[in-house]
């Protein structure tokens, strides 16, 4: 084999050998985003106390009602409004 052809091998086994998927992907945020977070998920800012922006705009259904409903319950239990929680992305 030449000296060419190994070097080009030895490069290519090099650059193979240090992709691994053995590293864990930690996401960066800002501050913005982090403060924006703790707010959102905050029970104590609402009034009556106990239910944050995430409970109406739940993450694991698109930022919406997390029950799916037509109408969603206002801040006190058993009062609706004419709207429901729309997804936050709507922009």
């Amino acid at each position: 084999m030449s000296k060419k052809y190994f070097s080009i091998s030895f490069i290519t086994m090099i650059m193979l050998s240090s992709c691994t998927d053995d590293l864990e992907y930690v996401p960066v945020i800002s501050n913005k985003t982090a403060i924006g977070k703790l707010i959102f998920f905050d029970k104590n800012l609402s009034n009556p106390i106990g239910q944050a922006c995430a409970s109406c705009h739940a993450p694991e259904t698109g930022f919406s009602d997390p029950l799916h409903r037509d109408i969603s319950e206002g801040a006190v239990t058993g009062t609706f409004s004419n709207i429901n929680s729309p997804n936050l992305a709507y922009n």
